[in-house]
Parts: C-alpha cells; structure tokens; sequence
C-alpha cells in the first residue's frame, strides 16, 4: 500500500512540476505586452519620417525590433519585387522581414502581394510560407515565420499596420 501511495505522489509532483514550466516563447507574455502598451505611449509615431528607415526605427524604439546589428540582414528583396527589404531575428527560432514596396506593377511584386491579399502569406521559391500583412498605406510589407508561435507578433503586427 505504501508503494502505491509513494507511486502516485510522485507521479502528481511530476505533473505539477511539468505544468509549472515554461517554454521562452510563451514565457511573461503578459509582461511583454503591458511593456508594449507603455512604450507605445511614449513614443509619437507622428515624429517619425515616413520612411523604410522611419519604419525600422519606429518598432525598434517600441522595442518591438532588437536594435543591434548582429540581429539585421539584407534580403534579397528584388527577389520579392521590393525595393528595399531586411530580416531581423527576434529569437533563437523566430525572425521578421520588413520590405518596401515603391512599384508594384513588377511580376514579382503583383504574383507576391497578390498571395499576401488573398492568403495572408506567400510562398517562393517551394520554401516554407510566410505570414504576411501589408501596412494601411499599402507602402510596406511585413512578414514572419510563425512557426513557432512568438508572442511578439501581435504587438508588432498592430504597430507596423498603423505606418
């Protein structure tokens, strides 16, 4: 009887201890967010150029980009018929790509932002699909793996549709 008992307790302390854990993607989810709603509101988005450069400088002073150049590279964004684009790695596993788009009558471009309008992704090249949405302005693209379910995603999303 003592066996069964000790059996169980340490089976419900495995449990417990299992469900206390935390995987980093999901780990102060709340508090990512309250400190995003703080900093949107110290920072003015009318006191930025309304720019590709504007635009990068805009979600890192949110804190919602790394700001070190380690975590920022060039894409190939004629590729996508952009004219300018750049990746940055927000985590270990999870990264976001920001593209200006100035001519949209490129084959590239329309065969790109025509899967983003209708599917909310695309795909290139059989590589895996990206999220994707367009800012109100229609001027710049955003796009991410999703994988992985970052929970920074949203809050950026919300800041970049306001550009």
């Amino acid at each position: 009887m003592k066996k069964i008992l000790v059996l169980i307790m340490a089976c419900a302390l495995m449990l417990a201890l299992c469900a206390c854990g935390s995987d980093p993607l999901y780990a102060n989810q709340n508090a990512t967010e309250d400190a995003t709603a703080e900093t949107e509101a110290a920072v003015d988005i009318s006191e930025y150029e309304q720019s590709f450069d504007g635009l990068q400088k805009y979600l890192i002073d949110l804190k919602l980009l790394p700001e070190d150049e380690k975590s920022r590279n060039e894409t190939f964004a004629e590729v996508l018929g952009a004219e300018k684009g750049i990746r940055y790695s927000v985590s270990s596993s999870a990264f976001i790509e920001l593209y200006e788009y100035k001519d949209k009558t490129s084959d590239e471009a329309k065969f790109v932002l025509d899967q983003v309008e209708k599917e909310g992704k695309f795909v290139i090249a059989g590589l895996d699909p990206l999220t994707a949405v367009m800012s109100d302005s229609g001027k710049y693209m955003l796009a991410y793996n999703d994988k992985l379910g970052y929970n920074g995603y949203e809050a950026i999303i919300n800041a970049f549709k306001a550009w």
